[in-house]
């Protein structure tokens, strides 16, 4: 285990939503389906993915919302292990720009 505060072994997805209310809701569809959906929106490729956190829950507390005016993502979440998320495909997202991803082989796309 590392010293870091920044470092957590595990990953937060958190449930969304237009209001409290609302993102309670997504988080209990989740829970009864048993499924998160992934989304496509920036995401090159046309692929489906789902976010995941990998902020540690004390830096964390209230989600990552913003206690000033409330944001799509509540302090509702799933937690997993980054072992077992990666054991099933999982992998960290890259954020580049358009010229860096045209330069990428395609495998990496």
């Amino acid at each position: 285990m590392s010293d870091r505060i920044d470092v957590s072994p595990n990953l937060v997805h958190f449930a969304k939503g237009h209001d409290y209310n609302n993102a309670f809701n997504n988080l209990t569809n989740i829970i009864g389906e048993n499924i998160i959906y992934g989304s496509n929106n920036m995401i090159k490729g046309g692929y489906k993915c789902v976010c995941f956190s990998e902020a540690p829950l004390p830096c964390i507390t209230n989600g990552l919302n913003n206690n000033q005016n409330y944001t799509k993502y509540s302090p509702f979440g799933i937690m997993t292990s980054k072992k077992w998320l990666f054991s099933i495909g999982g992998r960290p997202v890259i954020y580049q720009t358009e010229e860096e991803y045209n330069l990428l082989v395609e495998e990496k796309k």
